[in-house]
């Protein structure tokens, strides 16, 4: 053999066998005994391996930066066996904070229309999010999508170009996995069982993060590199691992690249427009949105020149918060073709004219555009859309006249439920909860009546309202209801914690159910409350404890009792 041969001589004859090639001898490595061809050439690996690990030469380390201080205790030893334990039994991607998740609504245009959609469906993807850049079909078909693109966050769905949504009855919700005793049970389980299981496991370590950062508590370190992998899969459940992570979350996020998206989480402090000028695009977008909790009018300037930014994405963000802004002269274009395009008829009632496509002040206004292919009558009906959704709420008191609830009156008097939902959205991008507190009882009375809240921002407006009066919304809906079906209506719209009143009155539905009778409505009733109900009222569902696994609310009472024990561990 040459004096020349190396690893990848080794490796080759690995590959082509030693029958067929032999063992090579390398260079400054001593001679084997073997006789075996094949042996022969591992040991000549091995010496390989250990004479090239010797002969490295010694480096210089750049030492760590150390772990900063921590300001918060360790959760106790009882809480931290439930989160492994959580941990082992979320197996599955996280499906966010919500008790169930949909497609998100793509950037500016209508929420997406998911078929099937179940009625017990969280609204947190489908739902809640914002519509607040230009409409699908008027956008750049190479940039619409998730709102939170530019490598941000994972997910999303692709734009879709159609007719308004058409409302849906809703299909019955699917059963939520048992979590507990039942999770430890032996016996074959279907994938989808698993996935279920693993979703309500990663609902409850949602719960779990969240409270123990409400209570100025942490996880214990050595659960930090695991917890991170998941908030790098899930950028909801990312946030809440920082901030029940401690000091220590961060500075261990900064040493691995898996682990950047906690860069991207961090809050943005102040910054001023050359810095934003200077950054690249996904970074310039996010800067924009980080002024979502401290938008004044001092940012009317820079939110005008990011109008003219190359990429659309970083218009659209600068677009929702100028509707936000009040008394700009960019909205002041806009009401001024709010105006000419919807105007009260004789008896009141909004009368709409759709855009004219050659509009050009209108186009530039709002970034719009007319894409080959797109039916004209659809692309007219989304720059109206878009119009809706930008110009400021108020200009409608004034031209219509009356107060909001008048305003939403006449328009769903009108019949133009296209204009009410633009209404709801123009409430949810410009997070008015004056005018959400109007539109409510509009939108979500149609939801209740068993159209799919996919294809409304209903519970996007139930959102922009305190926890405290969604709940109230719910108990007075709850209260008339006389079965699940009923009381699903009522409470599957709501993403927050139920009130103790609200929940005694679910209750009082939900032990009187027949398993048999209610059907996917019971079960999708136990879905929202193994999510939101408070875990306090476990015992009032006690006489189910023994039921059969098919009855949901044997599983529900085991949810409510851990997620009961979960609290007291975090006290």
């Amino acid at each position: 053999m040459p004096e020349t041969s190396t690893w990848p001589d080794l490796v080759s004859a690995a590959l082509i066998g030693t029958a067929r090639r032999a063992a090579p001898a390398p260079p400054g490595v001593p001679a084997t005994a073997e006789e075996d061809p094949a042996l022969a050439l591992l040991d000549r690996a091995a010496l390989v391996v250990v004479r090239d690990r010797a002969g490295r030469l010694p480096g210089r380390a750049v030492p760590l930066p150390p772990a900063p201080a921590e300001t918060t205790p360790v959760v106790g030893p009882a809480a931290a066996r439930r989160l492994r334990a959580l941990l082992a039994a979320d197996t599955a991607p996280s499906t966010g904070g919500g008790p169930a998740s949909g497609r998100a609504a793509p950037a500016g245009g209508r929420p997406t229309p998911v078929r099937g959609g179940t009625a017990g469906g969280g609204a947190s993807a489908a739902g809640d999010a914002p519509v607040a850049g230009p409409p699908s079909a008027t956008t750049d078909a190479a940039t619409a999508g998730d709102p939170r693109a530019a490598g941000d966050a994972p997910g999303g769905a692709p734009p879709t170009i159609g007719r308004p949504l058409r409302h849906r009855r809703a299909s019955p919700a699917a059963a939520g996995p048992p979590v507990g005793r039942a999770a430890a049970e032996p016996g074959p389980r279907s994938g989808t069982e698993e996935r279920r299981r693993a979703a309500a496991a990663g609902r409850l370590l949602a719960e779990w993060l969240a409270l123990a950062g409400d209570r100025g508590l942490r996880v214990p370190p050595e659960l930090l590199p695991d917890l991170l992998d998941r908030g790098a899969r899930d950028h909801a459940l990312g946030r809440a691992v920082l901030r029940a992570g401690g000091a220590r979350a961060a500075w261990l996020a900064d040493l691995d690249p898996r682990w950047s998206f906690a860069a991207r989480l961090r809050p943005v402090g102040p910054f001023t427009a050359e810095q934003w000028r200077a950054a690249d695009p996904g970074r310039r977008r996010v800067m924009l949105e980080s002024l979502d909790d401290r938008l004044s009018p001092g940012h009317e300037p820079l939110l005008v020149e990011a109008l003219a930014d190359p990429v659309p994405r970083v218009r659209a963000a600068a677009r929702a918060l100028l509707a936000r802004l009040p008394g700009t002269a960019h909205g002041a274009r806009l009401a001024a073709h709010a105006r000419r395009h919807i105007r009260p008829g004789p008896d009141g009632r909004p009368r709409v004219r759709l855009p004219d496509l050659g509009d050009t002040a209108l186009a530039r206004d709002l970034d719009l555009s007319a894409p080959a292919g797109v039916p004209p009558g659809e692309v007219r009906r989304e720059w109206l859309w878009t119009l809706v959704t930008h110009a400021p709420l108020d200009v409608w008191t004034d031209h219509l006249g009356g107060d909001r609830a008048r305003v939403v009156r006449l328009a769903a008097e009108s019949g133009d439920w296209d204009l009410v939902d633009a209404l709801a959205n123009a409430a949810v991008v410009q997070r008015d909860a004056a005018w959400a507190r109007a539109l409510v009882p509009t939108v979500l009375g149609r939801l209740t009546r068993g159209h799919d809240m996919r294809g409304s921002r209903g519970p996007a407006l139930l959102a922009l309202l305190p926890a405290a009066q969604r709940c109230a919304w719910a108990l007075r809906r709850a209260r008339a209801a006389d079965s699940p079906r009923a009381l699903l209506a009522a409470v599957e719209h709501l993403e927050c914690p139920w009130t103790r009143e609200l929940g005694a009155a679910a209750a009082r539905i939900m032990r009187a159910a027949d398993p048999g009778g209610a059907g996917s409505a019971l079960h999708g009733v136990c879905e929202r409350a193994e999510a939101w109900m408070p875990p306090q009222l476990h015992p009032l569902f006690a006489p189910f404890a023994g039921a059969a696994d098919r009855d949901p609310r044997a599983r529900l009472v085991r949810v409510l009792r851990f997620r009961s024990d979960m609290y007291e561990e975090l006290l």
